[in-house]
């Protein structure tokens, strides 16, 4: 086919191959550069959900191991005052005094 034609329109062929080779170029660049953007916002937007998603699940695990040490806090007070109501023993004449003894301390520092 080239051999028929004239060597200013076989350039001028070669040209306009070449500015449409560059076109689709570009228009490929442009789109790689499209996809990579969504990928990157992407790829942020599931960094950000995980992060949060994280958070809320520790917090969730500090609000449990609260409660479950305020449970267990509970149970030994309570077991502590057990074991001291049943160790202490006091007469009628020993409580009294020591309930004065208790009041004469706290009112003497107000």
């Amino acid at each position: 086919m080239s051999e028929n034609l004239p060597m200013s329109d076989v350039v001028q062929m070669v040209l306009r191959a070449e500015n449409e080779s560059k076109r689709i170029l570009e228009e490929a660049e442009a789109a790689a550069e499209r996809i990579v953007a969504e990928a990157r916002q992407e790829a942020q937007s599931v960094v950000e959900r995980t992060r949060h998603e994280a958070i809320q699940q520790a917090d969730a695990l500090v609000s449990g191991a609260e409660r479950d040490a305020e449970s267990e806090k509970q149970t030994r007070l309570a077991q502590a005052a057990d074991e001291i109501h049943a160790m202490v023993r006091l007469d009628e004449k020993t409580a009294q005094s020591a309930v004065q003894a208790i009041l004469r301390c706290v009112c003497a520092d107000q």
